[in-house]
C-alpha cells in the first residue's frame, strides 16, 4: 500500500520476461549442482529481440546465488531478484531464499549457454561492468545488432585482448557477429545499434552520453516501426508481435513471467519491497461505465490547477484494478470477508459528501490514489445524485524549509508550536501564504517570516496614525490623484478577491497586501511631489513676472517707463522632451545604470558625439548636459528619465485658482509647446519645468464713482474681460468693490 512506504509512492509492478539460458556443462561451483538441470535467467523487456542473441552479460564483481526452482531446476541470479521470485510462487520455497551456491561473477566467465530463439548453437558468459544488481537478475541478455550497449561492449572485448585475458575469456567466445533481425526504417536492413553507434562515433562503453543517446534512438525506432526479419513471425511489426513470442517462450519452457517494482520502494520500516503474489481483493476501477461517471465528475470538478487535472485524468486513464484490503492494521472489517481490513486509502472517503464546503485540500501524491478512489466511490454510491459529488479538489506540493527539504537528522526543521512562538500567527500566516500556490512544493522562507512581522507592525502604526490625523486631512472634491489611488485600490480588491475565490493565496498576499501598500506609499509621494512641483512652479512664475515687471534702461536723459502690469498669462507644458534631448537623457542614463555614476563631460562628448541623429545639434548638446549634471545634483536619478511620475497638466489645472491670486492675474491658460508658435518655446520647455508668458488681454474698462461725500473711497476702474460673468468680476475683484 502507498501509505505503508517511506519512498516510491506510485510505484507500480514492472513485468519482465525471464530467458532461460541452459548452462551446457557444469564446472566449476556449478559442478556441485549436478545432475540438476541449471539456467542463467536474464530479464528482458524485448523478448522479440531474443533472436539476436549472441552472448550472455555478467556483471564480474556481482554476488551471484544458485536458487531451487518449484520445478526442481536451478536458477543462477542475484539474492535481490531471487526475493522476487520467491514471493510470486516460482521458487520451491514460498517466501523465503534459500541458496544452495553462492559465487561471484567473474567465477562464471565463460560458461557455455544453449540459448532460445538465437541462431547460435552456443554462445557464452562475458563480462560487461555496467550490469547492476538493483535492476532485473544480474543476468543480461546480450543482443548487439540492436542495442548500442551490447554492440559497444563486445567492440571492446574483441579490440582489448588484456581485459579478455583477466577474466579468462578466448578469442573463440568473442568470436560472434551481430544477427539482423529488425528493419528499421532510416536504417533499413542494416544493423541498426552498430549503424548508429558508427554514425555518432562510439569507441567504447566509456561514451556513455552517446550511449544513452544512441539507445532511445534505436529501441523508439525499432519497436515502434520496425518490422521483424527473422523467424515465423517475419515480415509482422515488431510492437505487434512481443507478446506472441512472449507467450511462445512461455509455453515452451523458455521463458518465465516475472515482476518486480518499476523503481526501488522502501517499506516504512526500511525494508525494501518486492513485487508478490498473493490472494487479494481488488476493486475494478477500470469497468468501463463506472470510470465514465467518473470522468464525468472530474470535468465538473473545480481542480484549481491544469497539470492536477491533467494528473487526474492520466491516473483514470491507466487505473485499472487495485488492491483494497490488507490482513493487518486499524480499519474497517471487508463486510463479505471478515479477516480483511479495508486498507486506509480505499476507506473513509465520502464525508466531502456531507460537508457545508465541499472541498477537498491534500497533497498532490495522492491524485495517483486516495485522491482519485475518492471520485470513485462517491460515484458508486451516489451514481445518480450528482449534488452528492465533490465540487472542488485543491492539491499542493510539500513544504520545504528555506528551499530544502525539511529533516530532523540535518537540522532543518521547524515545527508549528516553534514557529507561533517565533513568529507569532500572522507572521506565519504571511509567511505560509507567500511560499507558494501551486503544485510544486511550496518554500517557507524564515526570512519571509521575519521580515513579515516587521510589515504588519509598520502597517498597525500606520493606520493608526491615519486615524489620529483623520480630522485634520484635507476634504472637498477628489483630486486627479485622489481618483487614481481609488480607483487602483477597488482594482486590487477586485483582484484579491478573485485570487481568494481560486485559493491562490500568494496571488491574495500580492494583490491585497504588498501591491495594496505600495499604492499608497505611491499615492502618498505623487502627492509629495505634486506639492513640491508646484511649489517649483509657482516660485518660477514669480521670478518670471517680476522679471516682466523690470524696467527696462531708457534711453540717456529720458526716465524708463514701467511696463503696464499684464492682465493674463499662458503656461506651456511640454508632453515629452524634444527628441534630440530625449536621445541625449537615455544614453546618459544607460550610461549611469551601467557605471553608477556619469563620467566626466569629455567622456560623455565622445559618447555623444557618435550619434547621427545629434550632428545638428552639437553646439547645444554639451550645455543641455551641463544643465542636466545641476538638475542631477537636485533631483538624483530621476532627472535622467525623459518623462514625470506626475500629471502635470492636471496639477496646473487643480490649482488655477492659487496660481492666479499670487501672480495677480485675471486668468491663465494652459496649453502644450506643440500649440506655440515661439520655436525657441518648444524647443526649451521640457516636462516638469512649465514655462509662463504674459500678454494683456482687450477689456471693457468700467469707472466705479462713488458720489457719497467724506468717504475714503471715491473712484475705481474695473476691466471686464471676455467671458466674465458677475461671478467671476465679485470673485476676481472683492478686495476694490468691498
Amino acid at each position: 500500500m502507498d501509505h505503508d512506504r517511506s519512498s516510491g509512492e506510485g510505484v507500480g509492478p514492472q513485468e519482465y520476461t525471464l530467458i532461460k539460458m541452459r548452462v551446457q556443462e557444469l564446472h566449476g561451483k556449478l559442478a556441485s549442482l549436478a545432475p540438476k538441470v541449471v539456467f542463467l535467467i536474464a530479464a528482458t523487456l524485448r523478448p522479440e529481440t531474443m533472436y539476436g542473441q549472441t552472448n550472455c552479460w555478467l556483471g564480474p564483481d556481482l554476488n551471484y546465488i544458485t536458487i531451487e526452482a518449484k520445478n526442481g531446476d536451478v536458477y543462477v541470479c542475484t539474492k535481490r531478484a531471487a526475493r522476487n521470485m520467491a514471493y510470486q510462487g516460482m521458487l520451491r520455497v514460498e517466501n523465503k531464499v534459500l541458496p544452495i551456491v553462492e559465487m561471484k561473477g567473474y567465477e562464471l566467465m565463460g560458461t557455455k549457454l544453449t540459448a532460445p530463439l538465437t541462431s547460435y548453437k552456443t554462445i557464452y558468459t562475458l563480462p560487461m561492468m555496467t550490469v547492476k544488481e538493483d535492476k532485473g537478475t544480474g543476468v543480461v541478455t546480450s543482443v548487439p545488432s540492436d542495442a548500442p550497449d551490447d554492440f559497444a561492449a563486445l567492440i571492446d572485448l574483441k579490440n582489448k585482448p588484456a581485459l579478455r585475458e583477466k577474466y579468462g575469456i578466448t578469442e573463440e567466445m568473442v568470436n560472434v557477429e551481430p544477427v539482423p533481425i529488425i528493419d528499421v526504417p532510416e536504417f533499413g536492413t542494416l544493423i541498426s545499434a552498430p549503424s548508429v553507434c558508427q554514425m555518432m562515433g562510439i569507441k567504447s562503453q566509456n561514451d556513455k552520453e552517446k550511449l544513452v543517446e544512441a539507445k532511445e534512438k534505436v529501441y523508439l525506432r525499432g519497436f515502434y516501426e520496425g518490422t521483424l526479419i527473422i523467424g515465423e513471425f517475419k515480415g509482422k511489426k515488431v510492437q505487434e508481435v512481443k507478446k506472441a513470442i512472449q507467450e511462445k517462450l512461455v509455453k515452451a519452457g523458455e521463458a518465465e513471467l516475472y515482476q518486480e517494482p518499476e523503481k526501488q520502494i522502501i517499506s516504512r520500516s526500511g525494508d525494501e519491497c518486492v513485487v508478490a503474489l498473493c490472494d487479494q481483493w481488488y476493486l475494478d476501477y477500470g469497468e468501463s461505465e463506472w470510470r465514465k461517471q467518473v470522468e464525468q465528475s472530474l470535468s465538473d470538478l473545480d481542480t484549481y490547477h491544469g497539470e492536477v487535472r491533467r494528473n487526474f485524468e492520466a491516473t483514470i486513464d491507466w487505473l485499472k484494478g487495485h488492491t483494497c484490503a490488507r490482513t493487518y492494521g486499524l480499519g474497517t472489517r471487508l463486510p463479505w470477508d471478515e479477516k480483511w481490513v479495508i486498507e486506509s486509502l480505499s476507506d473513509s472517503t465520502i464525508y466531502m459528501a456531507y460537508h457545508t464546503f465541499n472541498l477537498r485540500a491534500s497533497g498532490k501524491d495522492l491524485v495517483p490514489n486516495h485522491l482519485t478512489y475518492y471520485l470513485y466511490n462517491h460515484t458508486a454510491i451516489w451514481p445518480t445524485q450528482k449534488e452528492m459529488w465533490p465540487t472542488g479538489i485543491r492539491a499542493n506540493g510539500h513544504l520545504l524549509l528555506n528551499s530544502e527539504k525539511m529533516s530532523k537528522s540535518t537540522g532543518n526543521f521547524l515545527t508549528l508550536t516553534d514557529a507561533l512562538d517565533k513568529y507569532g500567527a500572522d507572521g506565519m500566516r504571511l509567511a505560509l501564504a507567500n511560499a507558494g500556490n501551486s503544485i510544486e512544493d511550496a518554500n517557507f522562507e524564515t526570512q519571509v517570516a521575519d521580515s513579515g512581522v516587521l510589515r504588519l507592525w509598520t502597517f498597525v502604526e500606520l493606520a493608526k496614525e491615519l486615524m489620529i490625523e483623520k480630522d485634520t486631512m484635507r476634504s472637498g472634491p477628489n483630486t486627479v490623484n485622489d481618483k487614481m489611488f481609488i480607483a487602483e485600490m477597488n482594482l486590487k480588491i477586485r483582484e484579491t478577491e478573485e485570487h481568494y475565490k481560486t485559493l491562490m493565496f500568494k496571488e491574495s498576499l500580492r494583490t491585497g497586501f504588498f501591491e495594496y501598500s505600495n499604492l499608497f506609499h505611491q499615492y502618498h509621494l505623487s502627492l509629495t511631489k505634486a506639492s513640491e512641483y508646484l511649489a517649483e512652479a509657482s516660485h518660477c512664475f514669480r521670478l518670471r513676472l517680476k522679471s516682466h515687471m523690470t524696467s527696462g534702461k531708457g534711453k540717456k536723459g529720458e526716465t524708463p517707463t514701467a511696463p503696464q502690469p499684464p492682465s493674463h498669462g499662458i503656461v506651456w507644458v511640454a508632453k515629452t522632451f524634444p527628441k534630440w534631448q530625449s536621445i541625449i537623457l537615455t544614453t546618459m542614463h544607460d550610461i549611469y545604470k551601467k557605471n553608477k555614476s556619469l563620467p566626466d563631460n569629455k567622456e560623455l562628448s565622445k559618447a555623444l558625439g557618435s550619434a547621427p541623429s545629434l550632428k545638428k545639434y552639437m553646439k547645444k548638446v554639451m550645455p543641455f548636459v551641463q544643465a542636466v549634471r545641476e538638475r542631477m545634483d537636485k533631483f538624483g536619478e530621476f532627472a535622467l528619465k525623459d518623462t514625470i511620475e506626475f500629471d502635470e497638466r492636471s496639477i496646473l489645472e487643480e490649482n488655477m485658482d492659487y496660481l492666479q491670486a499670487t501672480l495677480d492675474l485675471e486668468g491663465i491658460e494652459l496649453k502644450w509647446t506643440e500649440e506655440c508658435e515661439n520655436e525657441r518655446t518648444q524647443e526649451e520647455v521640457v516636462p516638469g519645468e512649465p514655462y509662463l508668458t504674459f500678454f494683456n488681454a482687450t477689456c471693457l474698462q468700467l469707472e466705479l464713482i462713488n458720489p457719497q461725500p467724506h468717504t475714503g473711497l471715491f473712484q475705481a476702474i474695473l476691466p471686464v474681460y471676455e467671458n466674465d460673468n458677475l461671478a467671476a468680476i465679485l470673485n476676481i475683484h472683492e478686495d476694490n468693490i468691498s
